[in-house]
């Protein structure tokens, strides 16, 4: 729970600094752009998180439902990390 709450913060952090560096022309471009980019990204997420469900769901159900939920929460984490340090990175430099 407190990745997602974290992710919330930093999501609006980095749009309002990523929409700050462009033109006010183009603001409205920019949020359609990010806003685009993260409904592509939630839909492959949602695809990945059920194709690891059914390749766990091949033998016993109640035990590849758990497993499989239990992969995809780590892969999930270890991808939400990703941005998470890269943002620490850029800000020492």
């Amino acid at each position: 729970m407190s990745v997602r709450y974290s992710q919330d913060f930093q999501y609006t952090s980095i749009m309002t600094l990523s929409l700050s560096k462009l033109h006010v022309n183009n603001l409205s471009d920019g949020s359609a752009i990010n806003n685009t980019l993260q409904q592509i990204a939630g839909a492959f997420g949602t695809v990945i998180s059920a194709q690891i469900l059914t390749f766990f769901l091949s033998g016993n159900e109640q035990i590849g439902i758990v497993t499989g939920s239990q992969v995809s929460l780590v892969l999930i984490c270890v991808l939400l990390f990703i941005p998470l340090f890269s943002s620490f990175s850029a800000l020492k430099k």
